[in-house]
């Protein structure tokens, strides 16, 4: 979709994508209210007239097939699936692979700093800093927050033609 990332659809589309960050940080699950919000933001600006292809849907469609294929192997959650679809929408199908580079590498940063959490709260807890230590998980994760892995690409690559 071409659209100025900074319109009010474009900052919308950015809120909402750091909520679906957030929350699976947080919960681990990403809200179907706000993928459903991303979906109907996206039909809402195409319908007002924001340039898309019509493969920007299919892009999206086969991110959801292969996004289920790995969900039925528990390798990604449902959440993760959906906001790769949506955001594959958003980003049009020039955007995919990139999206796909993008949340990979960001996966490993988080999973780099998930294996320093614990040294890193050692640390911290003798600092003016220990007050910040009550937003983090008080046990430690099993799992990754790939949706924090999706929303940082896809704000990366939705910023970058404005920067």
């Amino acid at each position: 979709m071409t659209l100025d990332p900074l319109q009010p659809a474009g900052l919308g589309f950015l809120l909402l994508l750091a909520h679906a960050a957030w929350s699976d940080v947080r919960r681990r699950r990403i809200p179907n209210a706000t993928v459903a919000g991303l979906l109907v933001l996206w039909l809402g600006a195409a319908f007002l007239g924001a340039s898309f292809s019509w493969l920007d849907p299919g892009g999206a469609l086969l991110l959801l097939l292969a996004g289920t294929l790995l969900w039925r192997r528990d390798l990604l959650g449902g959440g993760d699936v959906k906001l790769l679809a949506v955001v594959g929408l958003w980003l049009g199908g020039s955007g995919l692979l990139p999206l796909l580079l993008g949340s990979c590498l960001a996966a490993g940063v988080v999973a780099l700093a998930q294996l320093a959490l614990p040294r890193l709260t050692l640390v911290l807890s003798h600092t003016p800093l220990r007050h910040g230590l009550a937003l983090l998980p008080s046990e430690p994760p099993v799992s990754l927050p790939f949706g924090l892995a999706v929303g940082v690409a896809a704000a990366a690559l939705w910023l970058a033609p404005a920067l």
